[in-house]
């Protein structure tokens, strides 16, 4: 009864605050605490609800299950209006049975289409087809999206890309080979994560990208898809390009071509046991750095182990390209000083 009665006398106190005090101290609460609140009275309710469902996650399938359950028992779609920020990653736990609500794509993208005011959206899932949120969703505020493109969905997600124009941040990990249809144009984007296949389809020309990351996919004899940098050219505000790739020399000299303005390049190799970087690359590699002329970060791959030689390669590569200040080579970093370079060991 002690406990009971603390907690009301507790609760009128923080009832009897302005709402708009009361919501201030409510954003520094977790969601379990917020949740606490929603069953102690009608006004904590009315303020700790939207908090709770502005920032959506799920991780499980029990869990995506009773966000349906519980997000279609509102009446109200005010508290739709809250959620600005929705994940839903894998979604099924191994071994485990979904049930048919689980896969009732067309539920959920029906609520998906109602949370107009979202801003960040990351769908990063194979389980649940989103082909007619991708056709009827629109998200006036939208400005990061995060999502597994598949044959189905490919053609629909190329319209919903040109009706939102306001995204500033895209991931697009798709299958091998799989192409969208262009030209798609998003003049805020500054960040762009996705498969290389998918770069032809978008133009750069009047965008502000900063930055680039590039995966490329390979077939079953362990070749490439084509990856082709003349579009990304007219990126000229670019700024970083990271990227996973089978060769770095080549790739280096085809950036040095077409991407001479860069400030960072790291490349990581698609294999875990790729090799030290040879002598004779190290060389092509030096040409390519003659052409660079605002190159700050070179992040190479390659093994661990004797770095003796190195110092060398390193110091004839800083020579190439004198805006360089930071190298990695075969997973040890160097640093440029005064007095030369200087390393530390990861």
């Amino acid at each position: 009864m002690v406990s009971t009665t603390r907690t009301f006398n507790a609760s009128r106190r923080l009832t009897t605050l302005p709402n708009e005090i009361t919501a201030l101290t409510m954003q520094h609460l977790p969601p379990p605490d917020l949740a606490s609140l929603c069953r102690t009275s009608h006004s904590l309710r009315n303020i700790a609800m939207p908090m709770l469902y502005r920032a959506i996650s799920l991780t499980t399938g029990s869990q995506f299950e009773l966000f349906l359950r519980s997000i279609q028992c509102f009446s109200d779609d005010a508290i739709l209006y809250a959620a600005h920020q929705f994940s839903l990653k894998k979604v099924r736990e191994p071994d485990a049975e979904p049930s048919s609500a689980f896969y009732n794509a067309g539920t959920f993208n029906a609520l998906l289409c109602r949370l107009t005011l979202l801003k960040v959206l990351k769908l990063v899932t194979v389980v649940i087809d989103f082909t007619e949120l991708f056709q009827h969703g629109q998200f006036e505020q939208l400005t990061r999206l995060e999502c597994m493109v598949t044959p189905r969905s490919a053609a629909p997600l190329t319209s919903f890309l040109k009706r939102h124009k306001t995204l500033t941040f895209l991931s697009l990990d798709a299958p091998r080979g799989l192409e969208l249809s262009g030209p798609i144009i998003l003049p805020n984007l500054t960040h762009f994560y996705g498969s290389s296949a998918l770069l032809p389809a978008f133009d750069f020309r009047d965008v502000s990208l900063t930055m680039l990351g590039i995966m490329m996919k390979f077939d079953s004899f362990n070749e490439p898809e084509p990856f082709d940098l003349n579009g990304i050219s007219n990126a000229i505000n670019l700024q970083v390009f990271d990227a996973i790739l089978p060769d770095e020399g080549e790739m280096l000299s085809r950036i040095a071509t077409h991407l001479p303005h860069v400030e960072r390049l790291a490349f990581s190799q698609s294999s875990r046991f790729a090799p030290r970087i040879s002598l004779a690359d190290a060389l092509d590699i030096e040409t390519n750095l003659l052409k660079f002329d605002a190159l700050r970060i070179l992040n190479l791959g390659g093994m661990g182990g004797d770095h003796s030689d190195d110092r060398d390669t390193v110091v004839r590569w800083g020579a190439a390209c004198t805006s360089l200040h930071w190298i990695t080579l075969n997973r040890q970093k160097w640093y440029r000083q005064k007095k030369g370079w200087v390393t530390s060991i990861r």
